[in-house]
């Protein structure tokens, strides 16, 4: 049995004795040797890193040693080039004469007056490089602190070049120019200091309060000023900063207004914070000591100040500011805030308002006002001595009256509408105006079917609904007033949806409403702006409907009225279908539609009426041989009943199948029966007196008896057309009408004798006559 064990690696000096022995235990050799090289391998990576780290480390220190050598090279330097031989013998020179002249007092003055112009010199040109670096040197402080630095160094030069005037020789010539010339320089460096205080202080970041607070003290330095002064200067800087923002553009972005809206905000808030305690402490911070011994001033080595502050009088070197720093509390802090708030805030309201005023659409106005009260909303509830709600309220009639303004001009902008109408009627061209494309005009082959066939589908649906060039002239003229109209009504729902979730606290002197802020902004607004959008198109459709009145009452008597009726009718129609959503404006151009097809129906019916009547008046009878019955009547109407149907069905075609509603219908047969009935009236009424004096004056009674027999044929003939005109194809209900309807029946019967089995007789044929034939006649059926 093969053993298990490991053999021994130091017995096996060459591969082939390590394969001399079985595959298991090579295997097993295998392992061992692939576990010992991981292991090794492992070690080394550790051993390496280890390695890496630690040179990483010993090249961090060799950094350092430089850096360090060098500034120790630098100082050796600077040691070596002070120690050298011409230098210490020029300081030896200039010590023995020092000590000469004060042992004799001769030019002990001019020595302290050049040893000043020197310090100034040196100050000034200290300034002017912080000036330019806005920082030291040494030391990397703020801009504040630099500023800080700057003014008081200023503040010693200004004591050193008083106490230069001050000396006897300070008046010669020479140093005269010298004092000039470095006042100039000061000058200039004081103005540089008020450009760089303004420019801080007029910047509202919001992270920048410190900065602040060091421009503030250094305005008190330079203007020698309280904290009083301080406040009325910051307050005047903020308040030209946003006057500034407002005359740099004739039109300002919604964007620019909050920003300016958030400074003013910021100035509240700085001026709470700053105004009067942290301020006043860092003002005593800095009066404690005098400017000289500050460390700050002390450890400039630029300025030799140890070199040249003896020769200094007691005024420069003990100079202190003089600057008060408790004359201003708390409630004169709020009085003075809330002056410049309220002068500040009438500004922002009118400039608010000259801004929407270049705004000519709803949904701009909409988003300028989202941004502005969710800006007030949120920062205006944090600023205390003021009350919030007052620009609140400034802010939101500003939008609410611009709002009003644009609304009102959509409105009003449908008199356009009226103009067009209007402006048809009065180059009403007949043939040309009315023209009608057919539905089945070869034109319509031609239309490109691109683009899913849009332009073939909208040809098709005019050319259904007659839509004309004159009609789709006004069609297109309300649907470009209708656009700016249904964005506005969709605006007035979004403001619903609007809300803050912050909200000012209520006040007794609260003149807003008793409602929270968001509610007035979400609710109450947009309930206003739909009720002056309401009132504003009822006026206007009122003023539109009352228009067309006026014109079709002054060419009442047009040649024209009827194609013009049409043409109107269509107009009022198309308007009706894309009518905004409000109930007062529903019932536009109803009031019209009567006349309307009164005129539509007169039109169409031309001299049809005329052209029957007088088929009557002939007294002939086609078809008498087709009488059947016993007594012999009519099978059916007259040809001249039926053509006179037809004649009106076509031309109800003609005129088009788009102005057949049922209540068009309904006038149509008020007017035929009305028209019809009187003149058939008159028919045969003049004929029953043109009858009656026949008889008197003939002497043939042979002859009186055959006329008098086709007279009965004839008025036979004429009930039966009458009963299918007027009681089938143009049975009106009206009372009027069927009043007029009867004496004209009662007048035939009068001229023909029928018992009441022939009536029914006639009644009933000529009834399923029309039952058989009313599909022919199309929409008059």
């Amino acid at each position: 049995m093969t053993s298990k064990k490991q053999p021994e690696l130091s017995m096996s000096a060459t591969v082939a004795e390590i394969f001399s022995h079985p595959l298991p235990q090579v295997r097993l050799v295998h392992r061992s040797l692939t576990n010992e090289l991981d292991e090794k391998r492992a070690q080394l990576r550790t051993l390496v890193g280890g390695s890496y780290r630690q040179l990483l480390g010993t090249a961090d220190n060799i950094l350092l040693m430089n850096e360090v050598i060098r500034k120790a090279e630098d100082d050796l330097a600077r040691v070596s080039h002070s120690c050298r031989k011409t230098a210490i013998d020029s300081l030896a020179k200039g010590l023995s004469r020092i000590h000469k002249y004060e042992k004799t007092g001769l030019r002990r003055e001019q020595l302290q007056r050049n040893a000043r112009l020197k310090a100034l010199d040196l100050q000034s040109l200290f300034i002017g490089r912080l000036l330019r670096k806005k920082t030291t040197c040494e030391n990397n402080e703020s801009r504040g602190e630099t500023l800080i630095l700057a003014v008081k160094i200023l503040a010693v030069s200004t004591s050193l070049l008083n106490s230069i005037e001050e000396l006897e020789n300070g008046k010669m010539p020479d140093c005269r120019r010298d004092v000039l010339e470095i006042k100039r320089k000061l000058d200039i460096s004081r103005k540089k200091l008020m450009g760089m205080i303004e420019r801080i202080l007029r910047k509202g970041t919001g992270d920048d309060r410190e900065e602040i607070i060091e421009a503030l003290i250094a305005y008190c330095f330079i203007t020698n000023s309280g904290i009083i002064d301080a406040l009325k200067y910051f307050l005047h800087s903020r308040e030209d900063a946003i006057a500034e923002s407002f005359a740099g553009s004739s039109q300002i972005s919604s964007n620019g207004f909050v920003r300016i809206l958030l400074l003013f905000l910021r100035t509240l808030f700085d001026t709470q914070k700053i105004f009067p305690r942290r301020l006043s402490e860092k003002l005593i911070n800095i009066k404690i000591e005098s400017l000289l011994k500050d460390r700050s001033i002390k450890d400039i080595e630029e300025l030799r100040l140890d070199e040249l502050e003896n020769w200094f009088d007691e005024v420069p070197v003990t100079l202190t500011p003089n600057f008060n720093y408790n004359d201003l509390d708390r409630p004169h802090t709020n009085l003075l805030l809330k002056e410049w708030s309220m002068n500040v805030s009438k500004a922002l309201i009118q400039r608010f308002s000259q801004i929407l005023g270049h705004q000519t659409d709803l949904k701009s106005i909409v988003n300028l006002r989202t941004t502005v009260f969710d800006v007030w909303m949120k920062e205006g509830a944090k600023a205390n001595g003021f009350n919030p709600k007052l620009i609140l309220k400034g802010l939101r009639e500003a939008t609410n009256l611009r709002m009003h303004e644009i609304i009102q001009q959509n409105y009003e902008a449908l008199s356009l509408v009226g103009t067009e109408i209007k402006s048809t009627v009065a180059s009403w061209e007949s043939g040309i105006t009315d023209k009608e494309l057919s539905l089945w005009d070869q034109s319509v082959r031609g239309i490109e079917l691109n683009n899913g066939a849009d332009l073939f589908k909208k040809s098709i649906i005019a050319r259904t609904y007659g839509r004309n060039d004159a009609v789709l002239r006004a069609l297109k003229c309300y649907q470009t007033w209708y656009r700016p109209i249904h964005e506005a009504l969709h605006i007035i729902e979004q403001l619903k949806t609007q809300k803050w979730e912050l909200e000012f606290e209520d006040t007794e002197d609260d003149d807003i409403g008793t409602n929270t802020r968001s509610d007035t902004l979400h609710i109450e607004d947009p309930k206003l702006l739909k009720q002056y959008l309401e009132s504003g198109l009822k006026r206007s459709f009122n003023e539109l409907q009352e228009e067309i009145e006026h014109l079709l009452m002054s060419n009442e008597n047009s040649t024209h009225i009827g194609q013009m009726s049409i043409y109107i009718l269509r107009v009022i129609r198309d308007i009706r279908s894309e009518l905004p959503l409000d109930e007062s404006i529903q019932n536009f151009g109803i009031s019209l539609f009567d006349y309307l097809y009164d005129k539509l129906a007169r039109t169409i019916l031309g001299e049809y009426l005329t052209q029957f009547l007088q088929i009557f008046e002939k007294k002939t009878v086609t078809g008498r041989s087709l009488w059947e019955g016993d007594p012999k009547l009519p099978a059916q109407p007259s040809p001249a009943a039926f053509k006179l149907i037809y004649n009106i069905s076509l031309a109800m075609g003609r005129a088009g199948q788009d102005l057949w509603n049922c209540r068009a219908v309904f006038i149509l047969k008020k007017v035929v029966s009305t028209e019809l009935a009187s003149k058939w009236i008159d028919v045969i009424k003049k004929e029953s007196i043109a009858n009656q004096s026949v008889s008197n004056n003939e002497k043939d009674e042979k002859d009186d008896v055959n006329k008098n027999e086709e007279r009965k044929e004839a008025m036979i003939q004429a009930y039966i057309d009458f009963s299918f005109i007027l009681k089938n194809a143009f049975r009106n209900r009206d009372s009027a009408v069927l009043l007029l309807v009867n004496n004209l029946e009662t007048l035939i019967r009068s001229q023909v004798e029928f018992d009441t089995v022939t009536q029914e007789r006639i009644s009933d044929c000529t009834e399923k006559y029309w039952k058989k034939t009313s599909l022919l006649f199309g929409i008059l059926a």
